[in-house]
């Protein structure tokens, strides 16, 4: 298996959880918009971690690292800084039921908002990112590295990844 086609899999998993986070973040239940967070930012991390150590470098061998590899790297600093300030609103909220005369002023629905507000931007930028990889960059790794490249690139995401893949 290819890499770009491992990776592409993957993406189709993380749209099926932005839909359903983008669902239950029109509601107003934050313990429920914090945890499919902290589900989703439990696989993009390593996806991201998987194109940056595996993917990019051996694009970056024939594009030099000035390439439009590091426009998806600062990408997925934006992302992960984004599902990182949602976990950060999580532990402001536990805090809260043990120090709550420190949080008496944060209103609930301030919070819940911008639990809200967060959820949403990490959603619409994962979703513009991965666009421009299925359509740019992914692409572009298929026609720069030869198939055996990609191949081993897939092998090497496998392992990673804990799944077996028959030749």
């Amino acid at each position: 298996m290819k890499i770009t086609d491992a990776l592409k899999g993957e993406h189709g998993v993380f749209y099926a959880q932005f839909d359903l986070l983008e669902k239950t973040s029109a509601t107003t239940d934050l313990a429920k918009i914090q945890a499919q967070g902290a589900m989703l930012a439990a696989g993009l991390v390593p996806h991201a971690q998987i194109e940056n150590e595996v993917l990019f470098p051996a694009m970056e061998r024939i594009l030099g690292e000035d390439g439009p590899t590091q426009v998806f790297r600062m990408e997925h600093e934006q992302i992960e800084g984004w599902l990182a300030q949602l976990q950060e609103v999580r532990a402001m909220l536990q805090a809260h039921d043990e120090i709550e005369a420190a949080f008496a002023k944060l209103p609930q629905t301030q919070d819940v908002a911008q639990a809200q507000r967060l959820a949403e931007d990490a959603i619409h930028l994962a979703r513009e990112h991965f666009g421009k990889e299925e359509v740019m960059l992914f692409p572009m790794a298929e026609s720069m590295l030869e198939e055996r490249a990609l191949e081993n690139l897939g092998a090497e995401w496998a392992q990673r990844r804990g799944v077996v893949l028959q030749s």
